[in-house]
């Protein structure tokens, strides 16, 4: 938003307050009404990710066979009780049975009830009937066997189970029933080391009994599961008080969704009350008017609002999750009203239109905060958890509508103080000593940066990833000792590995029920297997059973057992006909089982727990003992299209998924907050100065959490996204504020830091209450990101303001890089440290030892050709050399060039000849080309005494060698020659030495003038033929000598500036001037730098002497093209825009020959001048104004002087159209300012109004400007 179109909004909207407030009032109650429908989902597998095959499959076993959704409940005495012990239990079963919340209660099998299975059964072996059983049934047809077995039972009946046992007998005489039970029990308890004692599962020491429950209802049902609860644990004390020394532990999802939800809305509530208490404080004593501490919540109140409206709209219901992380949301959108509202603040005695303008230079900060903010909130928008979904929605629609209420409506309540002169807030003041704190122990800072990065490296190598979901439950102590008792007890049947075989059909389900239970037969490792296909294989195998069955009943196999029972009855005492069922069994065909046939047998409770059935899609369940667990992913590819679910290989799946989720989500936050800021900032340079802190933060944070063993999981992987996109924020507000100081505007640092400070504490406050949440997951998250805040902000106090220090390096025109220039740097650095390495500490060394009197000179000439090497390899650039040869240094001489850059030290040691550099005691200092200097035999420069250095000068001309001098004695700012000094020629008069000028071009553009980077550049260093004695009368002294050098040395360096300085070399020139000025202006200098003609034209046209007036100068562009092409212009530029003028300024801050004013054309009288450029400027006044200004200009010329005039023509066509078209747009949104319209004249009424003027001739420029644009060059009259 351009600076101007928010000034004029904010002063509408203070014209039109009233029904403003009203209207927001009106939505404000419209969302609280509707916000009140929104219902709370507090289902615990909510928590897990989706989208995830082996988490849906986890999740889809959980709800289908309802484990999820039972009740699990552990009686148990501390002693041998047996009998207490089985009282409480069935104490317990009563209660549950009386209570009609449960529709299945599994406890005891009655004696009856087990007998009648193996009945059920006995008469199912044909069914069942494998190779093994019929071995097996083959034994006990022996007569011994069956003696025994009769024996036996003959002795039962005679006791009192014998009323029972008489039908057993009869239908079985030989014991065949052993065979089915052994198939049925572990199907009856699956639980272990568990046992059946007098029907109820007990444990193998005896000590607990278990009793499954199932409520009618699901554990997602909030108010029944509450009740259900109240009734368990009312029923848990009953039972404990009645018999002592007994305890009942509950698990099951009922008690745990309650635990949940009861402490989601209680740390929700408590701590969105501790963080806005927190907040209110901390605003409270930061805000001179105390009131505004309330008001700073009204923006994130309405932005949470209308996002909870929103999703109540369009969600049928609300993640806990994301309810619960609102005092987040809170914490993160109050930053945009503490900004607006301390600058307001800190702000007193302001008119409407100061104010507006003071906001407005927070439309941007605040504007791209909130992008990057929104664009981690829509990261976690694509996490595969619900909850973070919608809280990413919910969240990126909040601080939306936040950032706009603060600018919008925020401003028309809180009142501009009247008061004048009142001190800066405390704050303000307190941050003001600090970055002066900063400043003078920023070393120590940065060793300190340094030790903590170090100590956080090695955290990072102790961080570890948890899976676990059931550490994601927010349960009781009391739930949670009840869950791990119940656990320890029955782990194996609780923990063991499950396999699902599904299918559209009953016997499709059969089928890959069997199928699994073969191929885990033949699988390593697999300790046991409690299947359904033992006792109801599909059809096809049951045929195959019964098959078996009638071939081993064969016609003699069955004389001889009824010979056997015959005789061994007779004997024991049993009737001749006492055994009739068993052989009416043998005798009639078996009918096939199915699972309708276990309905109402005490199997079907067994059935319950392994088969669901539902139209298309039916389960069987397979209980495994895996004995080494890594073997799960094997079992999974046996098995396609079956479901595995393993309990410690879906953790580590989970913790699999917590690191890629890390690595995810901070690649696509980072991506798009990156190309947030790239598009908003257009720099690399800036975005690495604004991210670089969030980086060393998150290093840190990970570094601390794997030193204090905090783990990485799918809660708080996410928090990447919070630290990356709200720290973020944090940076960007410091780095647009040194921006805003670069750009010319007041400084504002310590204003900026201090509501950086209070948004910072507030946010961090708002993480920081969730370290009082007791349920796990918002106590993760909080814990997390309230480090990774914490660190952020820290990094970015200190690191920010350094990079931008960095970064904006200089003024200009000496400027400041971009990102990619720093590669030359680098480029050079490493090839000079190579150089230096090789020439100085390998080469020397082994020259002074095998040729020690000509060591020097060989080092110094491979000095020469390496560092010839180095400047021709230099990036970004083009390097000539012209007439440059050892014969140009021949004989030796005294050479000057003009001083421009730190490169001249390359170029002159790269120069073909002994050339000995005549350079000041920095650069004999520094530790890379110092040593140079002195091993190559360079001079040393005595600031203090001359004669010292001229007579080491006279030293190196005695040895043969040639002295480089630079005269002007130090780098010129803007690249043009300075004036000389005497001591090179004074020693050339002196020895009557000849001197050779060297003239080096455009240097100071390769590397400006105390910088320490490069940039695209066209250098030429050319050699001028030599001043000798005699072709210059050296009897005239050093100082006409000097100036005659000065003179050829300036020419010479016009000539060659105005070879090389293509329209691409000016473009580029003047573009750098306008670096981080923000967007739109860069882009606009490139473009109009590119597309205009009118550039092409300039320097051809105005004359190279003389004083220049930029009536209308905007940026300046036009000034700083001709400044370019030659030194001897003076500028001054004038314009009544402000924004425009602070950008020109800017550009030429400490310039003598440019000068840039802000004035009104029409008041202000002109100075007089030689030319005035008036380009694209009268069209925005009336005729008649522009007639007065043309007056003016005229008046304002000296004799000769000119008028360079460009404006539209006003024409009926389209080439007038487009230029209509687009002026309008400009000024609509701000860029051009006009009070009065556009009043654009025909080609005939400019030039009436050029002769009205007083101008006696113009011409018109050919190629002068695009569509209806006509370039005039009008000249005054010259005095006769």
């Amino acid at each position: 938003m351009k600076l101007e179109l928010y000034t004029r909004l904010y002063l509408w909207l203070v014209a039109h307050r009233a029904p403003v407030l009203l209207a927001t009032l009106v939505v404000t109650i419209v969302g609280v009404l509707i916000v009140q429908r929104v219902k709370l989902d507090e289902d615990i597998l909510a928590a897990l990710p989706e989208r995830d095959p082996l988490v849906d499959e986890y999740k889809y076993t959980l709800r289908k066979f309802r484990q999820i959704d039972r009740v699990y409940i552990d009686v148990s005495v501390a002693t041998d009780a047996p009998e207490k012990l089985a009282e409480a239990a069935d104490a317990v079963n009563e209660a549950l049975k009386a209570n009609p919340a449960y529709k299945e209660v599994m406890y005891r099998l009655e004696g009856g009830g087990q007998q009648k299975v193996v009945d059920f059964l006995t008469g199912a072996l044909p069914n069942l009937l494998t190779e093994a059983d019929a071995q097996a049934l083959a034994a006990k047809l022996e007569p011994a066997s069956v003696r025994e077995f009769l024996t036996v039972m003959r002795r039962k009946l005679a006791g009192p189970e014998g009323m029972v046992l008489k039908d057993v007998v009869a239908a079985d005489p030989i014991g065949m029933s052993g065979l089915v039970v052994a198939k049925v029990l572990p199907l009856q308890t699956g639980f272990g080391d568990a046992q059946i004692v007098d029907g109820r599962i007990t444990s193998g020491d005896g000590r607990h009994v278990l009793v499954v429950a199932e409520p009618k209802f699901g554990s997602s049902s909030s108010q029944e599961s509450h009740a259900l609860v109240q009734d368990l644990m009312r029923m848990v004390q009953d039972v404990e008080k009645r018999f002592p020394g007994v305890h009942v532990a509950i698990t099951g999802g009922h008690r745990m969704s309650v635990d949940n939800a009861t402490f989601i809305k209680a740390d929700m509530w408590r701590c969105i009350l501790l963080g806005m208490v927190a907040m209110l404080v901390l605003c409270y004593v930061a805000f001179r008017r105390k009131w505004l501490a309330a008001v700073a919540f009204l923006p994130s109140f309405f932005g949470t609002l209308m996002a909870g409206m929103i999703l109540a709209l369009t969600q049928s219901s609300l993640s806990a999750i994301a309810m619960g992380f609102a005092t987040i949301a809170i914490g993160i959108t109050v930053d945009y009203a503490i900004h607006v509202i301390y600058h307001l603040d800190d702000a007193a005695g302001s008119e409407r239109r100061s104010v507006g303008r003071h906001l407005s230079r927070l439309v941007f900060p605040i504007s791209m905060g909130a992008l990057t903010t929104i664009a981690a909130f829509l990261v976690m928008g694509s996490s595969p958890m619900r909850g973070y979904r919608q809280l990413g929605i919910y969240g990126a629609i909040g601080v939306m509508i936040s950032a706009a209420f603060a600018l919008i409506i925020l401003p028309l309540l809180v009142p501009v103080p009247k008061e004048t002169g009142q001190p800066s807030l405390w704050m303000t003041r307190l941050l003001e000593r600090f970055h002066l704190w900063r400043a003078r122990k920023l070393p120590w800072l940065l060793l300190a940066t340094v030790v903590l990065t170090v100590f956080s490296i090695i955290g990072v190598r102790k961080l570890r990833y948890e899976g676990d979901p059931a550490k994601l439950n927010g349960i009781t102590t009391s739930t949670r000792e009840d869950e791990e008792l119940i656990r320890k007890t029955w782990g194996d049947a609780l923990g063991m590995t499950v396999v699902v075989a599904r299918g559209a059909t009953e016997e499709e389900m059969l089928l890959q029920n069997d199928r699994a239970a073969e191929v885990l037969a033949g699988v390593p490792g697999i300790s046991a297997v409690y299947s359904l296909a033992a006792v109801c294989p599909a059809t096809a195998k049951q045929k195959a059973s019964i098959q078996r069955w009638h071939e081993f009943w064969t016609p003699a196999r069955r004389d001889t057992l009824r010979q056997t029972l015959q005789q061994i009855g007779t004997e024991l005492g049993f009737r001749p006909d006492a055994f009739a069922p068993f052989w009416r069994r043998i005798e009639s065909e078996p009918a096939l089982l199915t699972l309708d046939l276990f309905r109402g047998t005490p199997l079907e409770q067994v059935l319950n727990e392994r088969v669901v059935l539902a139209p298309g899609d039916n389960a069987v369940s397979t209980l495994l003992k895996v004995d080494d667990r890594s073997q799960v992913e094997r079992l999974r590819r046996a098995l396609p299209g079956m479901i595995v679910i393993d309990q410690k290989s879906f953790v580590d799946h989970l913790a699999a998924m917590s690191k890629s989720g890390l690595a995810r989500f901070a690649l696509w936050t980072s991506l798009l907050v990156g190309g947030i800021l790239v598009f908003s900032l257009a720099s690399a340079g800036l975005v690495f100065a604004t991210v670089l802190p969030i980086c060393f933060g998150l290093l840190w944070t990970f570094g601390a959490m794997g030193l204090l063993g905090l783990p990485i999981d799918m809660i708080n992987s996410i928090f990447v996204i919070f630290v990356i996109g709200v720290s973020e924020d944090y940076s960007l507000f410091l780095a647009t504020s040194k921006l805003d100081e670069w750009r010319g505007r007041p400084q504002r640092m310590a204003a900026t830091s201090a509501s950086v400070l209070i948004s910072a504490l507030t946010t961090i406050g708002g993480f920081g209450v969730l370290v009082f949440a007791q349920h796990p997951i918002l106590f993760s998250m909080g814990t997390t990101v309230l480090l990774g805040m914490s660190f952020a902000f820290i990094a970015t106090l200190v690191l920010t303001p350094l990079c931008m220090d960095l970064l904006l390096f200089h003024e200009q025109p000496r400027g400041a890089p971009r990102w990619w220039h720093l590669l030359g740097t680098v480029w050079a650095g490493v090839h000079l440290a190579g150089i230096e390495i090789f020439l100085y500490y390998i080469l020397r060394p082994w020259l002074k030892i095998f040729s020690p009197r000509s060591a020097d000179d060989k080092v110094r000439t491979a000095t020469r050709y390496l560092g010839r090497g180095v400047v021709k390899g230099l990036p970004f650039g083009k390097l000539e050399f012209q007439n440059i040869t050892p014969a140009t240094f021949n004989p030796p001489c005294i050479v000057i060039s003009n001083h421009q850059s730190a490169v001249y030290v390359m170029l002159v040691v790269s120069l073909p000849s002994d050339v000995r550099q005549t350079a000041k005691k920095r650069v004999f200092d520094n530790p890379m080309l110092g040593i140079g200097c002195k091993l190559c035999g360079h001079v040393l420069v005595e600031p203090n005494d001359p004669e010292t250095t001229l007579r080491r000068c006279r030293e190196k001309l005695a040895e043969g060698a040639s002295v480089h001098f630079y005269p002007e004695g130090t780098r010129s700012p803007d690249g043009w020659v300075q004036r000389f000094h005497r001591g090179a020629f004074e020693l050339a008069v002196e020895l009557n030495q000849e001197i050779l000028p060297v003239v080096l071009c455009d240097t100071w553009t390769a590397m400006p003038r105390d910088a320490y980077w490069f940039e695209p550049y066209h250098v030429t260093v050319r050699a001028l033929p030599r001043i000798t004695p005699q072709t210059f009368d050296y009897s005239l002294g050093s100082t006409a000598l000097m100036r005659h050098c000065e003179t050829i040395v300036r020419d010479a360096l016009q000539r060659q500036l105005d070879e090389i300085n293509t329209p691409k070399i000016l473009r580029r020139k003047v573009k750098r001037l306008y670096r981080y000025q923000g967007t739109f202006v860069e882009q606009f200098v490139h473009w109009k730098l590119k597309m205009d003609p009118m550039f092409l034209s300039l320097d051809r046209i105005v004359p190279r002497d003389g004083f220049v007036l930029d009536l209308g100068c905007g940026y300046g562009l036009a000034t700083h093209w001709l400044a370019y092409t030659t030194d001897r212009r003076n500028f001054l530029g004038v314009d009544y825009d402000e924004d425009k003028i602070r950008v020109a300024q800017r550009t030429a801050p400490q310039s003598e020959r440019i000068k840039f004013e802000l004035r009104d054309l029409l008041e202000w009288e002109y100075p007089e001048c030689d030319t005035i450029l008036l380009l694209d400027v009268l069209h925005y006044w009336t005729p008649e104004k522009q007639q007065s200004i043309l007056d003016k200009a005229r008046r304002a010329l000296r004799p000769g002087g000119r008028l360079v005039l460009r404006d539209a023509a006003r024409a009926v066509n389209t080439e007038h159209q487009r230029v209509e078209w687009w002026e309008k747009l400009a000024t609509g949104f701000g860029h051009n300012k006009t009070e009065e319209g556009l009043h654009f004249q025909t080609l005939p009424e400019m030039e009436s109004m050029l002769q009205r003027a007083g101008f006696a001739q113009w011409e018109i420029i050919r190629d002068g400007g695009r569509d209806s644009n006509v370039l005039l060059v009008a000249r005054a009259a010259r005095l006769v």
